[in-house]
C-alpha cells in the first residue's frame, strides 16, 4: 500500500466525520496552556503580546490579550488615540520584550488570542498591573472609544514612564511620530 493511497482514505474518513457532524456535539477547543513560560517575541499594542512558548512538547508562537483591562488603540478613529496607543505600546516594549514570562491563561477572546495574566518568571512582575498602576489602560473590557480627557492624561504618563525626554514614538510600520510634548 502506497503512504498516498492511505492519506486519502484518512482524509476522506476526517471529511467525512467532519460534514456529518453536529456543532453543537463539538466540544470548544480553547488553547489553554497551564502556566507555561514563554519568550515575549513581539508587542503589537499595550494589551496584546506574542509570546514564544513550549506547550506539550512543541515550541508554538501565542497572541496574548491581557485580561480584564483595555488600552488605547492603534487603529483608533483620533489621532490622539493612536499616538497614546503608540507611546503605550512603546513603553510595554522597553519593559518586557525579550523576558522570560509565566503565562496564566483566563480564556481566549473573540478574536482567538489567548487572554491571560502574564507575569515576570519571578512572579516580582505583572504586565496588566504595571498597566493598571501607572493608569496607562482602563479596567473594563467593553468597546466603549477612550475620551479626549483620558487620552491626554494617558499619553503625558507613557511619556512619563518611557523615561528621559522620548520625542518620538513608532507609528505603524515603523515610522516615527513627533509627539506634543511641551517644552
Amino acid at each position: 500500500m502506497t503512504p498516498g493511497c492511505c492519506l486519502s482514505w484518512k482524509r476522506r474518513r476526517c471529511r467525512r466525520r467532519l460534514l456529518s457532524a453536529n456543532i453543537t456535539d463539538a466540544p470548544l477547543y480553547l488553547p489553554r496552556p497551564d502556566h507555561s513560560l514563554g519568550r515575549v517575541i513581539g508587542v503589537y499594542s499595550g494589551d496584546t503580546l506574542t509570546i514564544l512558548a513550549e506547550i506539550a512538547g512543541a515550541t508554538v508562537r501565542l497572541k496574548v490579550r491581557a485580561a480584564g483591562i483595555d488600552a488605547p488603540e492603534l487603529r483608533g478613529e483620533t489621532f490622539k488615540e493612536r499616538e497614546a496607543a503608540a507611546a503605550v505600546r512603546d513603553f510595554v516594549r522597553s519593559r518586557c520584550m525579550g523576558l522570560v514570562v509565566l503565562v496564566s491563561p483566563r480564556g481566549v477572546d473573540e478574536y482567538g488570542r489567548l487572554l491571560a495574566e502574564v507575569t515576570s518568571e519571578d512572579g516580582s512582575w505583572s504586565w496588566c498591573q504595571s498597566l493598571r498602576d501607572l493608569g496607562l489602560c482602563r479596567d473594563n473590557c467593553e468597546k466603549i472609544p477612550f475620551a479626549e480627557s483620558e487620552l491626554t492624561g494617558v499619553l503625558a504618563r507613557a511619556i512619563e514612564a518611557l523615561g528621559p525626554s522620548p520625542r518620538f514614538v513608532t507609528m505603524s510600520r515603523g515610522r516615527p511620530v513627533k509627539l506634543n510634548v511641551p517644552e
